[in-house]
């Protein structure tokens, strides 16, 4: 039964269409799942830049970055964080 075998699903079915049009909604964000040894661990962030914002322009440059830091703080609940702010401004901390 799967409920108590261990399991683990990998999807190869997904095209860089839908891949493309996930990443422009407003709701995704930048992540990793790759685990000690995988090649996503270190190369889903360098992927995203080089890839989505430099070769094809999916996502603009301040965008992507907005993607890999602030907004993943505010989807975890993690406040000020992910941001650029001159120090002693009210957004510095």
């Amino acid at each position: 039964m799967i409920k108590r075998a261990p399991t683990a699903v990998a999807s190869f079915n997904m095209n860089e269409k839908d891949v493309e049009r996930l990443m422009r909604a407003d709701f995704v964000v930048t992540g990793s799942d790759g685990s000690a040894g995988h090649p996503r661990r270190y190369g889903a962030f360098p992927r995203l830049f080089r890839e989505y914002v430099g070769e094809r322009g999916v996502l603009s440059f301040t965008e992507a970055v907005a993607r890999s830091s602030a907004r993943t703080g505010e989807l975890i609940g993690l406040e000020r964080r992910g941001r650029l702010a001159e120090a002693g401004s009210p957004t510095w901390r």
